[in-house]
């Protein structure tokens, strides 16, 4: 969900430092599960559906 003021392009940026440290394996548990979470709603809001 965009906080106002946030662009598409800032939130790719965040995601993009996100996956990093998950695969760094840096990611507590909860928020690595969150992340998944978010990481494939986002994505579906940018795919089209199939």
């Amino acid at each position: 969900r965009l906080q106002k003021g946030e662009t598409t392009a800032y939130m790719w940026v965040t995601l993009a430092e996100l996956e990093e440290i998950h695969r760094q394996g840096r990611l507590a548990f909860p928020v690595a599960y969150r992340f998944e979470q978010f990481r494939t709603m986002f994505e579906s809001m940018l795919s089209p559906s199939t």
